[in-house]
């Protein structure tokens, strides 16, 4: 397993992964309009944005592991440069050269323009990475929700069975009280 990123981030930028408009118009489509279109799409959807969270993960961890490298890279070089430069100071000044010390070099790093761009970098992948997560939360809860609603759908159709049984019976045992008094039923009035 390489320990570089796949992608070439400084070149390209990052993934965005999800169009925000398209997943808000798509999340809440299908239920309303249809029930059955809503449950045969909402396994594809729901695997879709999972892989989709997937890849934000991977990215940040890509961008992460940039981070740790350009740190690296930067504390190395910020160290040398500022022992120079203390080094020459303390030759002009006729003294003992200070030690580096560690807050030095990092603050160096900090301030380094490279090192902001992969932390701006870095802030924004978290950021990609947690809207592709509540993207597919999103999908998990319409897929409780669908379900919820699958049962809804089928205690109203056993209610209507059962309402429609009683009828039927009350209408069976009113005609059959009418022939047993010799009654005529007239079966269009009801």
């Amino acid at each position: 397993m390489s320990s570089t990123p796949k992608r070439n981030y400084s070149a390209d930028g990052l993934d965005e992964f999800i169009d925000i408009d398209e997943f808000t118009a798509l999340i809440t489509s299908d239920m309303a309009d249809d029930l059955m279109t809503a449950f045969r799409t909402q396994t594809g959807y729901a695997a879709t944005y999972a892989v989709k969270a997937a890849s934000a993960r991977r990215q940040c961890a890509d961008i992460d592991l940039i981070v740790k490298m350009v740190n690296a890279k930067l504390t190395k070089l910020k160290r040398q440069q500022l022992t120079e430069v203390e080094k020459e100071l303390a030759e002009e000044e006729s003294r003992k050269q200070e030690k580096i010390t560690v807050d030095m070099v990092a603050a160096e790093v900090m301030l380094h323009p490279e090192m902001i761009k992969w932390l701006q970098m870095q802030i924004d992948a978290d950021e990609i990475r947690a809207v592709c997560n509540a993207a597919a939360d999103a999908f998990r809860t319409r897929r409780e929700m669908l379900t919820g609603l699958g049962h809804l759908t089928s205690a109203q159709m056993k209610t209507n069975v059962q309402i429609q049984s009683a009828t039927s019976a009350a209408q069976g045992y009113k005609a059959r009280r009418a022939a047993r008094r010799g009654e005529v039923v007239d079966e269009a009035a009801e």
